[in-house]
């Protein structure tokens, strides 16, 4: 019995190991989403990306936010604001995005800002956490009472 469960031991634990799920942050509407840049080079940041799925055209998009004075010449003109893959500026998001020395700050975040974070490198090889961005409404009820 003890050599059975020693043969599947490693069977057992390899889904856990090679399972890699996105950091989940959920955040209130109307309260700032912060991305933690607390990581050996997190200050080389250059910008954000953010993937979402909208049911409306059941299509995959991602967005870019490049930071005014951190890109080169290539997105100098697009920084500031949130750009599509092809360049275009995109219309409707009015979020104002911060960059700290430790975090991204996305403020007063609604549902429409749900999706996955990325910070964006200029060296590609950078490594970076998903962090996906789950945006709640805060209940009117109280909270329970605890005895």
């Amino acid at each position: 019995m003890n050599a059975s469960f020693s043969i599947l031991l490693p069977f057992i634990f390899i889904p856990f190991i090679l399972c890699e799920s996105p950091i989940e942050e959920h955040v209130y509407i109307g309260d700032d989403f912060k991305y933690s840049l607390d990581f050996e080079e997190g200050n080389k940041a250059i910008g954000v990306e953010r993937v979402f799925f909208d049911e409306a055209v059941n299509g995959e998009f991602r967005w870019y936010y490049y930071f005014c004075g951190k890109v080169t010449e290539k997105y100098e003109k697009k920084c500031g604001t949130w750009i599509d893959k092809k360049g275009n500026k995109v219309k409707g998001p009015t979020r104002k995005v911060t960059l700290t020395e430790k975090e991204i700050i996305i403020s007063k975040v609604t549902m429409r800002d749900e999706g996955y974070y990325t910070a964006i490198f200029g060296d590609n090889n950078q490594e970076t956490s998903n962090v996906r961005l789950v945006v709640k409404t805060r209940s009117s009820q109280p909270p329970p009472k605890h005895c």
